[in-house]
């Protein structure tokens, strides 16, 4: 299991595991936010307002091609470049991009369940938590993110869409499992009654890494007490 402290410090590790395979990966990601921005978008939108400009849709989006461009899994310098103006939600598309990972499976709170036709342009897949009814208002449900039903339900999903496109199942190739400790909101969440499936997916993986992200571990705890050193604690003991 390899731990960051921000997500997109996962990015070398994934570069890493990638020169150890023929292909690139997959990846499984457990996460609050969905992390698919757009590479480098507040480096480039930091450097137009210095010089007093505001980039075009397209613009960005072709000056972050560019910079994804010279991204290169087998020369570990460009991955370090790239470090310094990556932000911590931008890595999961820029590892498509550079070939580092093949394609993103995505479980995260506030994600909105995605479909073929998303998979097919951008090579991500997302679904959302369960949720439930309170007080007249829709809410993500935080205790069960690990339970094996809920999980093996969001894996059926997956490998619904890339059944019927004819490729593998998720977990019938290389797979990277990638958990953000914002994830987990409460400490029920990352103590589950049925482990199973976790502890198994965790070893079928070619790598295991963890962003410990502490502020945004405090920011989307719904219950005191929640730490990422206690999360990250039950999660180790969990994983063994």
């Amino acid at each position: 299991m390899i731990v960051v402290e921000h997500h997109h410090e996962v990015l070398p590790h994934w570069a890493a595991c990638r020169r150890t395979q023929s292909s690139a990966p997959r990846l499984l990601t457990l996460d609050h936010h969905t992390d698919t921005s757009r590479p480098f978008r507040r480096h480039l939108r930091r450097q137009a307002r210095a010089q007093n400009q505001r980039l075009s849709d397209a613009t960005e989006r072709h000056l972050s091609q560019q910079l994804v461009a010279q991204l290169d899994h087998s020369d570990p310098r460009t991955i370090e470049a790239a470090m310094e103006t990556l932000g911590n939600d931008e890595h999961v598309v820029a590892a498509i991009g550079a070939d580092i990972i093949r394609s993103a499976f995505v479980i995260a709170h506030n994600a909105a369940d995605t479909a073929q036709d998303i998979y097919l342009e951008h090579k991500i897949i997302c679904r959302g938590v369960d949720e439930y009814q309170r007080a007249g208002r829709t809410r993500p449900q935080p205790d069960n993110v690990l339970e094996a039903d809920f999980l093996d339900g969001r894996l059926r999903d997956f490998d619904n869409i890339l059944k019927a496109l004819d490729e593998p199942l998720l977990r019938e190739a290389p797979f990277i499992l990638d958990i953000d400790l914002d994830y987990f909101n409460t400490m029920r969440a990352v103590r589950p009654n049925t482990p199973d499936l976790i502890r198994t997916l965790s070893q079928e993986a070619v790598l295991v890494t963890v962003a410990t992200e502490p502020e945004f571990v405090t920011h989307c705890a719904v219950e005191p007490g929640v730490t990422w050193t206690r999360l990250l604690a039950d999660l180790r003991a969990l994983l063994i």
